[in-house]
This record gives structure tokens, sequence and C-alpha cells, in this order.
């Protein structure tokens, strides 16, 4: 019996000591600011992504072509491009349905693409230069903002069908939605500096939020429940609101011209395109601050989170290509062969242990 037990500690011993070499999945850890691991050429000028999370595509659109641009997230790799409306810009993914969402900014229209068959189904005709898109879970409606307007739209998920529309300020550019507080956050952005809050329950307007010049892409951080809103004029800073009393707590300086922003929760950090210095800023999501940059392709905008790989995406409009950056370092699997050394370690440990106690009297 005691000879049994020295064995198997000798056994956990050994586990224990080879434990942190080892993970059983490739997994990402998360840590430092990111690294460039790939580079995904696309033959035209990209601006906006969007993560379907059913297939693991990035959907990239892009204006000059009329198309969106489909990216197998495994790979890396181009899969095909969808012919759309005049333009596309923003672009946002349906989870209830699998449908993505494409402003055409040039045609007036939000072509609803199946990501199931890549194939559109119905363009929706919405009205002057659309812009940017977000989704609303809670009543499974669409908004549509409309760069020269000063409107929101409102598109009916299940029937396709516009609702109506929400005045707000000048210019509005990017939209992004609150679960926390049900609300939608736009930006309007070149002449009033200020974010404009939706509430997807009544859809009106009930309040404005003063932020820094020229506010574009903005993005909610479920981990702390703040909206950031990146301001993309000099110095180039990024407004933090608080979604509970929808006041700036904060601004954070970084590069020249911020224009997209996504949050990654494997590391609670904020990536911010920086259209004039082709730099991503980070900034950690918990204290506020910024504590790097990395450097991409020419002239980013669109940024996305990829949640199956880790990764964030980066749409280089300037230099035709998307840059893939890694938000950590890969934990290696454990390899099967390694068992093989292993049983026999453990066995010669457990005689080991067994014969030094065995000489103490502490075994029968």
């Amino acid at each position: 019996m005691k000879r049994a037990w020295a064995r198997s500690l000798a056994i956990v011993f050994v586990a224990i000591m080879i434990a942190p070499g080892f993970a059983l999945s490739p997994a990402l850890a998360a840590g430092g600011l990111g690294t460039p691991v790939d580079s995904v050429s696309l033959g035209s000028s990209p601006e906006w992504i969007a993560y379907d999370a059913s297939n693991g595509y990035l959907y990239v659109t892009l204006p000059d072509s009329g198309a969106v641009a489909v990216v197998d997230g495994a790979t890396n790799a181009p899969v095909v491009n969808i012919d759309v409306g005049m333009r596309p810009e923003g672009i946002a993914y349906d989870p209830a349905s699998g449908f993505l969402y494409v402003a055409d900014q040039g045609s007036g229209t939000v072509s609803v693409i199946d990501g199931a068959t890549d194939k559109v189904l119905v363009n929706v005709t919405v009205g002057d230069s659309p812009y940017g898109v977000a989704y609303d879970p809670a009543n499974g409606y669409v908004y549509v903002t409309h760069h020269f307007s000063n409107a929101v739209s409102v598109i009916d998920g299940g029937t396709a069908v516009v609702l109506g529309s929400i005045a707000v300020g000048m210019d509005s550019y990017g939209i992004a939605y609150d679960p926390a507080n049900g609300r939608m956050y736009v930006s309007d952005s070149y002449y009033s500096g200020i974010v404009s809050v939706i509430d997807g329950g009544v859809n009106a307007v009930v309040g404005n939020v003063s932020v820094g010049h020229y506010p574009y892409g903005i993005a909610y951080d479920p981990s702390n429940g703040y909206i950031y809103v990146a301001n993309s004029y000099l110095p180039g800073t990024v407004s933090v609101i608080d979604g509970i009393t929808d006041e700036v707590v904060e601004n954070v300086t970084v590069g020249y011209y911020p224009c997209g922003i996504a949050y990654d929760p494997s590391d609670g950090h904020l990536y911010v395109t920086n259209l004039g210095s082709d730099t991503v800023s980070v900034v950690d999501g918990t204290t506020n601050d910024l504590i790097g940059s990395v450097t991409v392709g020419s002239s980013p905008l669109g940024i996305a989170y990829d949640q199956s790989n880790g990764c964030i995406y980066v749409a280089n409009s300037g230099s035709q290509s998307i840059s893939v950056i890694s938000t950590g370092t890969p934990i290696p699997e454990f390899p099967a062969s390694l068992l093989f050394f292993t049983i026999p370690i453990s066995v010669f440990v457990g005689m080991f242990v067994e014969r030094r106690l065995g000489r103490q009297g502490r075994l029968t």
C-alpha cells in the first residue's frame, strides 16, 4: 500500500514539474502590445471590418471596388469578393440571423449578406450617404448613420424594412451599442464634436456628450462599461465615456488621426488605428493609459477582433492590405511523444522514493 503511495507521489511530482511547459490546446496568452504576424493583400483599398463568429470569417469593405472581401480567419487567406452597392463603408454582423449589413455610401443602400452563403439577399434603400452600422440585439434593429443627412436610419433586422430615422448631429460616422444600458452611441463628426446617445427602447436621442475634435470610430468595453471614441483631429485623442453617467471621464492621447477602434477581451486592451502615423495605439482598458503602439500598413482605418484566434485585424487603406496582430504568444501544445518519457521517469522516481523510505524503515 505504501509502495503504491510512493509511486503515485512520484507521478504527481513529475506532472507538477512538466505542467508549466505545456497546455492542452494552442491558445494565445495575453501579454505585450501585440505583434504583426501576417499581412493579407486584397488588391483594393480596404476600409472597415466585421467578424462573423459563425464561420470565423472577416468581412472587409472595399469602397473602390464596390465589394466586400471575405477572409478566412483560420488561414488568413482571401475566400471571395461579394459585389454590393457603390462605395461600401461600415459593416456590422447580426448573430441572431447570421447576416452582415453593409452601408453603401455611394448608392444610398444597405446590402444584406447571408454569412452562410456569402450572397447578397437584398439591398435596402435608406437614403443619402449611409456610413456606420451597428446591431442592437435587444430589439433586433440595425442602426445606420448618414454622413450628410444628420440622421440614423432604423432597419428591422427580421424584415429588412426601414422603420424610420432619428435626427442626430452633423456628419455622423461611427456607431456602437452599449448592452448595459440599451443605448446607441453615435459620433457626430467634423463640426459638432459630440456623441449623440440614442435610447433603443424608444428610438430617440436622450442626450449628447461633448468629446474631442472630429469624433469618428467608437467602441464599447464590456469589462468597465465605458465607450471609447476616437477623435480624429489633432492632437489625436480617445475620449472615454462612462456608460452610466454619459460623461467623459478621461481623454487619452494616441497617434495622428485616430479613426478605428476595437476592444480585445483577451487582454482588456483597446486598439486604435492611427490613419496619419501608420500605427495602432494600445490603450489599457483598466487604467485608460496609453501603453504603446504597433506599426502596421499605410493609412490604417478599420479594425476588428477575431475571437477564434485572438488576433486583431487592421484594414490598411493605403497599402491595400490587412495586418494581422497577435495580442499574445502561443502556448505550445503538450507533445504526445513526451508521454513515453513521463511514465518511465515516474516509475523510476517511484522506485527511488520507495527504496529510500524502505531503508529508513518507513515502508513495510
